[in-house]
């Protein structure tokens, strides 16, 4: 299109710019995302100016496809490399202007990476200058693309300029440097990631590859990378992706063989854990059955994440199933890791299904619950109390935790609140919920807080409120 475009501007003849102009709207539907109705209608208006303009308009509207009129996003890049292979520099500065406006992000970013791509096979560093204006997080999905492409046609250029950056820079550009040469001898990479000053990086990208050459044989991957000499934490990701392939492989067997394959101290539980998650999420009973057989053996090192990955989708089922378990010493531990689980992610709903717990654990558990929802939402707390007292008659040690926690945020509203609820004449409960009421309102206004200790009639024997605000 461009070498079309060079031949209209060395012609003068207006009668064979208007006919490329017409095969060339024609052809290249990609024109049509951002012609200007308005400037078009005023330029046929002025035909001299039409016929001026015309080669300038092929040069400057190189546009973007129009991302809206493409069924799938391989159809758009499709037509989006056909626009940049051929595109010349000041196309590329075009486009990229032009990808600003994308409104959907990952289309954006995607878009953009291209862009740059196609720039930094023509000049590096001018691709690596065009991102300085954008965001950091921009500049992280953005920085490695180019590298990788300039890494490809010039390794030695590419490492010298990796030097030159910032070192939050620096990490993104070489770690897409060393994939790109992924191809290169073992020892040539190490190399060259010791002149990046990161070595480190370079045996962990490493020891992936030999990884996924091995992955047709899961097993055989796993006990590669546990035994590579680099910390399982700081190979998660690829120790998880492996582990998906043998379990869909070898079924729930597999947990034993990876619990006995993570020999490193220190840091394998968490490990352990993310990687049994990832495992069992779709599918946790057939591993919770297998893992109880493993308990006398193991403890909880494997049924303990296993229960906690279920607590966090279905709470009640795992509840359920527990229940099932004769062994005392292992179901009531496996039983509060699941209400930690629940009260963490959804108090709420814990207190308004406190009866499918354990009765041992009910008042406990509702106690813990109510702790989040009070900070969040006292108001909530407080109608909830109302509803828990049908399950324990009397919920005083939990109207106790609500005014403490209220307290804290609100003194004078959880005061406004004992005032109502609490008959002043029931002194014993009032005063100890006032406690908590006076203690933090004496840190925020000593006088107000003497004047309610005053204010309160003390029982036989009891010690004055005041002594709360001097303490």
């Amino acid at each position: 299109m461009y070498a079309i475009a060079s031949a209209l501007v060395s012609n003068a003849s207006k009668a064979i710019a208007v006919s490329m102009l017409q095969i060339a709207i024609g052809t290249l539907f990609l024109l049509s995302i951002t012609t200007d109705v308005s400037s078009s209608e005023h330029d046929q208006s002025d035909p001299t100016k039409a016929d001026s303009d015309a080669n300038h308009q092929l040069d400057r509207k190189i546009l973007l496809p129009p991302v809206g009129e493409y069924r799938t996003a391989f159809d758009f890049s499709v037509a989006l490399y056909k626009v940049l292979d051929e595109a010349s520099l000041s196309t590329v500065h075009e486009l990229l202007q032009q990808s600003s406006s994308i409104n959907q992000k990952s289309v954006r970013s995607q878009t953009q990476a291209a862009i740059l791509r196609k720039l930094a096979t023509i000049d590096p560093i001018d691709a690596i200058n065009r991102t300085k204006g954008m965001s950091r997080i921009e500049q992280e999905f953005l920085l490695p693309s180019i590298f990788r492409e300039w890494a490809v046609m010039d390794l030695e250029a590419a490492v010298r300029e990796v030097k030159n950056l910032d070192e939050w820079k620096r990490i993104h550009a070489i770690n897409s440097i060393l994939r790109a040469i992924d191809d290169l001898p073992a020892e040539r990479q190490a190399q060259i990631a010791r002149e990046l000053g990161n070595e480190d990086l370079a045996l962990l990208l490493l020891s992936e590859n030999r990884a996924l050459e091995l992955i047709s044989t899961p097993e055989e991957a796993w006990s590669f990378v546990v035994s590579d000499g680099i910390g399982n934490s700081l190979q998660l990701d690829l120790l998880t992706r492996i582990a998906i392939v043998w379990h869909e492989e070898a079924g729930v067997e597999v947990l034993s063989k990876i619990l006995n394959s993570l020999t490193e101290p220190g840091g394998n539980q968490r490990v352990l854990e993310s990687v049994v998650a990832a495992l069992v999420r779709s599918d946790p009973a057939p591993a919770l059955e297998y893992a109880k057989d493993l308990y006398e053996t193991h403890g909880f090192t494997l049924i303990g994440p296993i229960v906690k990955t279920w607590a966090h989708s279905s709470p009640e089922a795992v509840l359920d199933a527990i229940d099932g378990l004769a062994d005392a010493s292992m179901r009531e531990p496996l039983q509060r890791t699941v209400v930690d689980v629940w009260v963490e992610s959804n108090p709420l709903n814990v207190l308004r299904k406190i009866e499918v717990l354990p009765p041992k654990l009910r008042l406990s558990t509702a106690v813990k619950a109510i702790v989040p929802l009070t900070n969040s939402a006292p108001l909530r707390a407080v109608s909830e109390l109302e509803e828990l007292d049908q399950v324990f008659g009397n919920t005083f040690e939990i109207a106790g935790v609500i005014v403490q926690v209220w307290s804290r945020r609100d003194p004078l509203s959880a005061l406004k609140w004992v005032d109502t609820e609490f008959d002043p004449h029931d002194s014993s409960q009032r005063r100890e919920l006032l406690k908590h009421i006076i203690s933090e309102l004496a840190v925020r206004d000593t006088e107000k807080a003497m004047q309610l200790a005053l204010s309160e009639p003390g029982g036989q024997g009891d010690i004055g409120l005041e002594l709360v605000v001097i303490n």
